[in-house]
């Protein structure tokens, strides 16, 4: 067994998806996932899928390391989550963010659980008029502060590309100013699974590398023809030109993308940081330079985490020394 003074867990949950990770410092110190996320609660109506997850999680981790508290961001802190907490207002920075978790402890955690706030982007007036302005993260903002810093940022964008991609905002002072969402990840993983079009294109699971070309002919057809149109060629590419199940994949996920580009325009004269799938982040930071963007930035995976790992620790710090002074 690992041993440490001082070993957090921190508890990534998404709509799919829960992954835990124990740290010391900057160090990475255990790491496993399971598949159950928000979308497990919404289905069954109760938040025990994801409670038995995370203690799953917590149980195999406890094997190799010990475990002091547990820090929770993403949608566990959301209504379909384990504790639902209110979103802050735009803007949010790490004072605030701290001013806003939530202790809440669970007997089958063992060990404090502190969870972190999303951001709410509010419009005034809100109402159908203005609701195209609104917008909701929760999980974004430990990453984006944790890259902020990493990278040395000012006001800067950054694009996150996941299930639900969003452009996230933030300004001089390090906070989070806006954002917007797009639900072309999720809109991709339905229209394979779901559609006419599961026979022509692998499942989800099996997108790794891409055909570049074929991603860039997709997006190419959904700004010539529109993404509904767009999504049935890739029935008639498989019908009438034979196009394999993994090219049409890639041919998938260009048309989605041209949802995502969506988030990007106007371009801005500041910093632009891309993280997620590598190879869509460089795909789709080659077209943020064709935008106008200036500088535009990758963030591979390892600085991700890196990022990750910093911004939840400073979001706790910030806390703790708010409560105990």
């Amino acid at each position: 067994m690992v041993t440490g003074e001082h070993m957090m867990a921190l508890i990534d949950s998404g709509t799919t998806r829960t992954r835990l990770r124990v740290v010391q410092g900057a160090e990475v110190c255990w790491a496993g996932e399971l598949p159950t996320g928000a979308r497990d609660v919404a289905r069954s109506g109760s938040p025990a899928p994801l409670k038995e997850a995370v203690a799953a999680l917590l149980t195999q981790a406890r094997q190799r390391v010990p475990i002091s508290e547990v820090v929770c961001s993403g949608m566990i802190t959301s209504n379909v989550g384990l504790l639902e907490v209110p979103h802050l207002h735009a803007p949010a920075g790490l004072r605030e963010l701290g001013r806003g978790v939530q202790r809440a402890d669970f007997a089958e955690f063992a060990a404090p659980c502190y969870f972190i706030p999303g951001v709410l982007t509010r419009p005034e007036p809100l109402d159908w008029h203005t609701l195209h302005l609104a917008d909701v993260l929760r999980g974004e903002e430990v990453e984006v502060l944790g890259l902020r810093e990493v990278l040395a940022l000012g006001a800067a964008s950054f694009l996150h590309l996941g299930s639900h991609p969003k452009r996230i905002e933030t300004d001089a002072a390090g906070r989070l100013t806006g954002s917007r969402t797009v639900l072309s990840g999720e809109l991709a993983a339905a229209v394979a699974e779901h559609t006419v079009l599961s026979g022509s294109v692998l499942p989800p699971h099996d997108w790794s590398e891409l055909s570049e070309p074929f991603w860039q002919r997709g997006l190419d057809a959904a700004r010539a023809h529109g993404v509904g149109r767009a999504l049935f060629m890739i029935r008639l590419g498989h019908l009438l030109l034979r196009a394999s199940p993994g090219d049409l994949s890639a041919y998938l996920l260009g048309v989605v993308s041209a949802l995502t580009l969506d988030l990007l325009t106007p371009a801005q004269s500041w910093p632009l940081v891309l993280y997620g799938p590598p190879q869509l982040a460089r795909l789709l930071a080659h077209e943020a330079r064709a935008l106008g963007w200036p500088d535009v930035r990758v963030a591979d995976p390892a600085l991700t985490l890196r990022a990750t790992v910093l911004g939840a620790q400073r979001i706790l710090e910030a806390h703790l020394e708010q409560q105990h002074g």
